[in-house]
């Protein structure tokens, strides 16, 4: 057996490389599907925060409850201990303190903090650390602010049931801090940053403070309200994937139950999104290098059996010898069975050094050596593969007829002939295909598609490529195409051209398929994370403020072009439409282009609303023109005098309007001046004007007067020309108004004036309003589900104050910026300016055009006394998608094409190389016959290259086809977004390119083989064949 296999070492050498592929494509499978799963553990827990992936336990305490020690010990399970630190304890509640004397004596109401280790977690400035209820440590910003020093008496008293508690003698302040930035101890609470602040509260403000650090026994025995928790940072180094199943199942668990201790922790979602990129893993890698295994198996059984027919005369020579046809398969297995298991080892070298590779170069840092099950099975099903491959090859041979065996090319069939095992294989990929086409298959099977319908076309082409050969050459040599016909006849007689039909034809589809599919899921993760991000950086600010934000971004970059304010404005009710604010200039430089989506920003722009701001305190209201023609009836004027109070409606910060009383309007004189002190503590909005009338009056009374001017503090006056008035009831000549007439009043603007409005009234029964209001803003409305004109036009939105503000719907699209749906696009300066400050739920965002001046745009907030609390990036975003089970998956088929790719031009040289010889000696006699031998060159490399331009186009075909049906199945991304659409278009440019590439690649090889086999093919090989 080694004698005969030392005789054909090439043939040696090329069997084992085959055996050691598909044992190394069996064996990477498993593999990196495992260190898959590390890495994406790895890197949710490396992207994760502390808090995140922390667990808290936590007890609240109220009116005098004591902690019960047991219920917090055991809240978690002691499964779930070993994987975290032990736990801090922190004691929280709120206290009063009196600001000093230089900040006014204000009092705050302030979180204090009580830890176990009252100094762990902070660096002491100055003093010590507090031991007593009496004693307490105060930021080093905070002192300076207040111009405390240590040893000095702060009032400072905790909140109880019953309001602060009364402790005349306060506390001593023994030292200051700065906090250690330790998510670790702190879980992610700052203490510090809130020096100075003011927070909007109703119609003022009230101040900020850090936070004061005692000892729990501060809060002494009647608390209003009292956290205590236990926090756990994660250990990362002690969690694998192998745990995590069970920690999560833990960890939802523990906080289902009801008890006084409560536990919460992010890390059982995380573990979902991680056990769902897992089982993609489990299934997309082990699928994907499963094809390429398949193929590699069919290129091992193609050089099984050319290694079989090459041994033709052997098989004979043993039969003849009594050995029969056991004898002889056994004699075929035991050399090349042998060859075969000798590649088992090699390739499970290959994997590992190939996991090796992909863990330390590819996969996030942190993924441990690791060598599942699936490995040792795949090794073991390669093995198995392999031997079978060679009884596959060696069975049909052992049966053929002794004069079949001794002949130097086998019998073919003139006509389409289907086998067996041909029919079985077609069957099922045909299966395959109409499963998935209907819609029955989902998920990473559709993989499986271009590989599936690669196989069946390539089989049946494959079934035509010799009976069409034959007649296309005897065609062709009738016609005198002798250079045709000769490459014809060639392919009809080329041993095993059936099976490099299928195996080209399988591995461009692949190579297609996998470009296809890497690029789509490329360009639909870099959509996704340009429409979740919004733009390149977003900041998150703490600010209640739209003007200081506005006004921050202002001096900062007067185009706009660099950062802009956005406001997320909501309702109660969490499926309320929220309100998405934005100034329609800058969003359009600056927000990402959402695919598929083109939002006209320039049609929510809005004009600036009319001055209409009361701010001061006297508000002046110059009357003129009056004229009240009607009383009636008119009775005794001196005994029953006309009163007609007049009020401005001032509409508050807050949203809410109330009534500025002016005086009475006279009947006697043709002009007059009314002043009052203005009630607002901040800047109101005029509202409107009202005319009253007496709670005893029931007359008609009726008549006009002009507004000449409403001025404050002696401002110039307020432009009321451009106010939109909306009066009430029916307009009727005043001179008939009477008692039983519904009354009426109505303002216009006086075109003599541009700070002058003209009323008409008729007073009969109620109060009269003639009220302000400005344009509707236009809003863009993206809805819950698909723009569709049947729903209703939205008509109002959420404003900053949190009342409603009318709008008018100019469009509707599907997505806005930052994936949000369920949401109205309106300009941020419109809606701004009636409001002082946000009252309503949400937070103003700032986003920035360039990541690289996000430092610049930070502190600029910073310096104005806006924090950013939280920022997202694009590049982050995208970091998130590409470091996914599916984005690995998907990388992963390039190389499973590019595989495939160099396994059918490996099949087109083994090919060569085994029957050369055979195929000399037949081109040497037609040389003999007087071919020529520049015809015959030509012939040759048409032979070669027709059989691959016909099967790389074929598989190119079946690529696209099959990228287009199985797509829309195979997941791009983890978890699905509820707005964004995959762009499953696919990548023309770049697949034909790929196509091109093959078929250039392959036709080279075919070439240069071509070439190689005319150059052989002397009249001297048929002499060494007699």
């Amino acid at each position: 057996m080694w004698a005969a296999i030392a005789h054909r070492k090439t043939q040696a050498v090329v069997l084992v490389l085959l055996s050691s592929l598909v044992a190394a494509s069996a064996v990477f499978g498993p593999l990196y599907a495992r260190y898959l799963e590390h890495g994406l553990l790895r890197d949710a827990l490396a992207h994760a925060s502390v808090t995140e992936t922390g667990v808290t336990v936590e007890q609240i305490l109220t009116r005098g409850a004591e902690v019960e020690r047991r219920a917090m010990a055991t809240a978690l399970p002691p499964s779930v201990t070993p994987f975290y630190a032990p736990p801090t304890e922190l004691t929280a509640g709120r206290a009063v303190v009196v600001s000093s004397a230089r900040q006014g004596h204000e009092p705050i109401s302030t979180m204090v903090l009580a830890p176990a280790e009252p100094c762990r977690g902070i660096v002491l400035t100055a003093g010590r650390c507090p031991t007593s209820a009496d004693e307490v440590l105060v930021s080093a910003a905070e002192a300076a602010h207040q111009g405390w020093s240590v040893g000095d008496r702060i009032s400072m008293a905790p909140v109880t049931a019953a309001g602060p508690e009364e402790r005349p003698a306060g506390m001593r302040l023994v030292g200051t801090y700065t906090q250690r930035l330790d998510d670790g101890y702190w879980f992610g609470q700052r203490l510090t940053g809130r020096t100075g602040k003011r927070v909007f509260k109703a119609l003022g403000s009230e101040p900020l403070m850090d936070s004061p650090i005692t000892v729990p026994a501060f809060f002494g025995a009647q608390p209003e309200r009292l956290s205590v928790t236990h926090t756990y940072a994660l250990r990362p180094d002690h969690l694998g994937v192998a745990q995590l199943p069970a920690v999560v199942a833990a960890l939802e668990d523990a906080k289902s139950r009801t008890g006084p201790a409560k536990v919460y922790s992010a890390l059982d979602e995380i573990g979902a999104s991680i056990v769902t990129g897992q089982r993609q893993a489990a299934v997309l890698v082990p699928l994907l290098l499963g094809q390429l295994a398949l193929l590699a198996v069919v290129v091992l059984g193609l050089a099984a059996a050319a290694a079989v027919e090459q041994r033709r005369p052997e098989i004979a020579i043993a039969r003849l010898r009594g050995r029969g046809r056991r004898g002889a398969t056994t004699l075929l297995v035991r050399e090349l069975g042998t060859l075969s298991a000798l590649g088992v080892p090699t390739g499970f070298g290959v994997a590992l050094l190939a996991g090796e590779v992909a863990r330390r170069f590819w996969l996030p840092a942190g993924v441990p050596f690791d060598v599942p099950p699936g490995a040792w099975i795949g090794a073991a099903a390669a093995l198995l593969a392999g031997w079978g491959a060679v009884l596959l090859a060696a069975r049909p041979r052992v049966r053929e007829p002794l004069p079949s065996l001794l002949r130097r090319v086998p019998p073919r069939p003139g006509r389409v002939a289907v086998g067996l095992v041909d029919a079985i294989v077609l069957t099922m990929a045909a299966a395959g295909v109409v499963t998935i086409v209907t819609g029955n298959a989902s998920g990473p099977l559709a993989m499986a598609t271009p590989a599936l319908l690669s196989l069946a076309v390539g089989l049946l082409l494959a079934m035509l490529v010799v009976p069409v050969s034959a007649g296309v050459g005897r065609w062709s040599l009738r016609r005198g195409r002798a250079t045709t016909g000769l490459a014809a006849l060639q392919i009809a007689r080329r041993p095993a051209v059936r099976r490099v039909v299928a195996i080209v034809t399988i591995a461009s589809a692949l190579v297609v398929f996998a470009t296809d599919a890497y690029l789509i899921g490329d360009r639909n993760r870099q959509s996704r994370a340009a429409v979740e991000a919004g733009a390149e950086a977003v900041l998150r600010t703490d600010s209640k403020d739209p003007h200081a934000v506005r006004a921050v971004l202002k001096d900062l970059d007067p185009t706009g072009a660099l950062a802009t304010p956005v406001a997320h404005l909501g309702r109660v009710s969490s499926e309320a439409m929220r309100t998405m604010a934005v100034v329609p200039a800058d969003i359009t430089r600056i927000a990402l282009p959402l695919p598929g989506e083109r939002i006209d920003w320039s049609a929510i722009a809005a004009p600036p609303p009319p001055p209409l701001r009361i701010e001061g305190r006297t508000v002046t209201v110059q009357l003129d023109q009056i004229e009240i023609p009607t009383v009636n009836p008119p009775g005794d004027l001196a005994t029953r005098p006309v009163s007609i109070p007049l009020r401005l409606e001032l509409q508050q910060p807050d949203g809410r309007t109330a009534s500025q009383p002016l005086g009475d309007l006279p009947i006697a004189r043709r002009s007059m001046t009314l002043s009052s002190t203005v009630f607002c503590s901040t800047a109101c909005r005029l509202a409107g004007v009202t005319v009253d009338r007496n709670i005893h009056e029931s007359r008609a009374i009726a008549g006009t007067f002009r507004i000449r001017s409403i001025s404050v503090d002696g401002a110039p006056a307020i432009d009321l020309s451009r106010a939109t008035w909306a009066g009430s009831g029916s307009p009727v000549d005043p001179r008939a108004a009477t008692p039983d007439t519904p009354g009426f009043i109505g303002a216009s603007a006086d075109p003599s004036s541009a700070a002058s409005v003209r009323v008409q009234f008729a007073s009969t029964r109620g109060v009269l309003t003639a009220a302000t209001s400005d344009p509707r803003l236009p809003v863009i409305v993206v809805p819950h589900e698909e723009p569709a004109r049947t729903e209703p036009p939205v008509t109002s939105v959420a404003g900053f104050v949190g009342t409603d503000v009318p709008v008018a719907e100019v469009g509707r699209s599907r997505v806005a910026p930052s994936g949000l749906a369920n949401v109205a696009l309106v300009d941020y300066d419109a809606l701004a300016a009636t409001a002082v400050g946000m009252y309503a739920p949400g937070s103003i965002e700032v986003w920035v055009s360039d990541s690289a001046a996000t430092a610049r745009v930070e502190a600029a907030l910073q310096a104005a006394g806006v924090s950013v609390t939280s920022s997202v990036q694009r590049d982050e975003t995208l970091r998130r998608f590409d470091n996914s089970a599916s984005a690995w998956a998907l990388r992963l088929a390039l190389v499973v094409g590019a595989m495939a790719l160099l396994l059918s031009a490996i099949v087109l040289v083994l090919l060569a190389a085994t029957s050369w010889r055979l195929r000399s000696r037949d081109l040497g006699a037609l040389r003999l016959a007087g071919v020529p031998a520049g015809r015959l060159r030509t012939s040759v490399i048409v032979e070669q290259v027709a059989v691959v331009l016909l099967a790389v186009l074929a598989g190119a075909g079946c690529g696209v086809v099959g990228s287009r049906l199985a797509i829309g199945l195979v997941p791009l991304f983890t978890t699905p977004s509820e707005t964004f659409r995959p762009d499953l278009h696919p990548a023309a440019v770049a697949v034909s390119l790929v196509a091109v590439v093959s078929l250039v690649l392959l036709a080279g090889v075919a070439t240069l083989i071509g070439l190689w086999l005319a150059r052989r093919s002397t009249i001297g090989r048929v002499r060494e064949a007699a």
